[in-house]
């Protein structure tokens, strides 16, 4: 069988062409495989998504941690919880030191205002506050109405001018005698002003009580003044002389007394209800060692101001008109001497006191002494003193206790330390 050479040879050249591709494809395979192995060993082997999570988180930690290497130190700076918490404690206590300094600011600038405001106030009541001589040697008598028959009071001289009654003396000391016809004879002369002339010495019982005196000047040589001696009357305004040491019971009450009143040096003590019932806005203490009971009620008091020489102050001494008959009228400062030792029951009763800082000397508060008064500031100094029920029913936020206090009853004092509830 004779085979053609254009079949032959392709034929015998087959062969050689499939061992060729077979080495071809088996050279590719290593090379492929080299280049995976060559990869792997650079980057970790990959077999599923997990694994490359896992990676990149931790060339993220890698990263993170270059951005907190120290560069003084080349160490890397943990940021721990630790330090976050010290941190915050830190901008906290500055944020309350600031908050504590703006706060001491605030109150200073409110206490100075305060302060401000209380001068000018009594300021302008000393404008109004009208002063007449008390000297006989500063009058012409003749030319005035002597109506001395009409009362007839031996020793005593009475003249008119001008609905003013001049009362002195003939001798160099004279009383008052008691009497109940001396409002009808002012009345009949139309008296609105008396002026007690230097040379009398007392102001009886039932002088003044009721009618329509309006004024009343007391000479420098006057020292008593008797119980009732001006009750239930008109009295609008008064000027002590510098003698006068004793005020009795009801002296002034419920007349209409207002604006600024001075007592005077000498006294010692404002009895009970002395001064309550009338109108005064403001009242100069002086030297008062005691205030008895309502001796100031119902009145139209803002500020009260009580001096060092004060020890005791009474019941109801300060309680507001508004308590009485309705009129908002109320205290909203008051300031306590060094000397002061009791505060009697509900002395300032529903007054509108906010700050209270009492003295080292203070040993007693009575029942409700500052009862309904929005107490948010309060200062107790003393070594120990004791308070009684509902003294303080506000919301106090400011509170400083330097000693004990021994309480008998309910208060709003937030101190587990140094407030003691104790037995009457």
């Amino acid at each position: 069988m004779k085979i053609s050479y254009k079949i032959a040879i392709p034929l015998i050249l087959l062969p050689f062409l499939l061992i060729g591709s077979f080495s071809a494809l088996i050279i590719f395979s290593l090379s492929e495989s080299g280049a995976a192995t060559d990869n792997g060993s650079k980057t970790g082997e990959i077999s599923s998504p997990e694994q490359e999570q896992e990676q990149d988180d931790g060339e993220q930690d890698e990263d993170n941690a270059s951005l907190h290497r120290d560069p003084s130190t080349d160490q890397t700076v943990e940021n721990t919880e630790e330090d976050t918490d010290e941190e915050m404690a830190e901008d906290t206590e500055e944020d309350m030191k600031d908050d504590t300094d703006k706060a001491i600011k605030e109150n200073e600038e409110e206490t100075a205002k305060d302060i401000s405001e209380k001068e000018v106030f009594i300021d302008d009541l000393l404008k109004g506050v009208n002063t007449l001589s008390t000297n006989p040697e500063d009058y012409n008598f003749s030319d005035m109405d002597d109506v001395s028959q009409r009362f007839n009071i031996p020793n005593l001289l009475f003249y008119v001018r001008d609905n003013t009654l001049f009362i002195g003396s003939e001798t160099e000391r004279g009383s008052l005698p008691t009497r109940d016809n001396y409002v009808e004879l002012f009345d009949a002369l139309n008296i609105t002003d008396i002026v007690i002339l230097d040379g009398i010495e007392n102001l009886p019982g039932g002088f003044l009580r009721g009618g329509n005196v309006k004024n009343l000047y007391i000479g420098d040589t006057l020292t008593d003044i008797a119980p009732f001696a001006a009750i239930n009357g008109s009295l609008e305004h008064i000027q002590f002389g510098e003698a006068v040491s004793s005020i009795g019971r009801y002296a002034f009450a419920n007349n209409q007394l207002q604006g600024h009143l001075s007592i005077p040096v000498k006294v010692d003590v404002i009895e009970k209800r002395s001064f309550s019932f009338n109108h005064l806005d403001y009242v100069e203490l002086s030297n008062v060692e005691k205030i008895e009971d309502d001796a100031f009620s119902s009145n139209n008091l803002i500020y009260v101001d009580i001096p060092d020489t004060t020890e005791t102050i009474g019941k109801n001494a300060f309680l507001p008109k508004s308590f009485n008959n309705g009129e908002a009228v109320y205290i909203t400062s008051v300031t306590f001497g060094e000397q002061l030792r009791i505060i009697e029951k509900e002395a300032f009763l529903n007054q509108r006191i906010q700050h209270l800082e009492f003295p080292e000397s203070v040993e007693f508060l009575g029942d409700g002494a500052f009862r309904n008064a929005p107490v948010n500031t309060l200062i107790i100094p003393s070594k120990e003193v004791i308070i009684g029920h509902r003294v303080f029913t506000s919301n106090i936020k400011d509170l400083k206790i330097s000693g004990r206090i021994l309480a008998t009853g309910f208060n709003t004092i937030q101190d587990q330390e140094n407030y003691i509830l104790v037995n009457d």
